[in-house]
C-alpha cells in the first residue's frame, strides 16, 4: 500500500521545484496578458474590425473571396475546438 508522501509520481513533484518555479512564472505571465487584454478590450475589438473590415475588402478586389472565407472558417473551427 503506496501512502502519499510514497507515490513516485508526488515524488517527482516535490524533488524538482525548478519546474514549479517555471509553472509560476508561465501562469502569472498569463495571468498578466489576460488582464492586459480585458483591460483594453475595446481597443481590442476596434482593431479587430479594422483588420477584417481591411482584409475583406482586398479579398473582394482581387476576386479570391471564397478562398479567404474558407480559410477563415477553418481557422476559427481550430480555434472554437481548442476551447472545446
Amino acid at each position: 500500500m503506496l501512502f502519499p508522501g510514497d507515490c513516485p509520481v508526488f515524488a517527482r513533484f516535490r524533488s524538482n521545484v525548478g519546474d514549479m518555479v517555471t509553472t509560476f512564472i508561465a501562469l502569472s505571465i498569463l495571468t498578466a496578458s489576460a488582464l492586459l487584454v480585458l483591460g483594453n478590450l475595446r481597443m481590442v475589438a476596434v482593431d479587430t474590425f479594422d483588420a477584417m473590415t481591411s482584409y475583406a475588402r482586398r479579398a473582394r478586389q482581387t476576386g479570391q473571396m471564397t478562398r479567404h472565407v474558407a480559410y477563415f472558417a477553418l481557422w476559427l473551427m481550430i480555434f472554437i475546438m481548442s476551447y472545446a
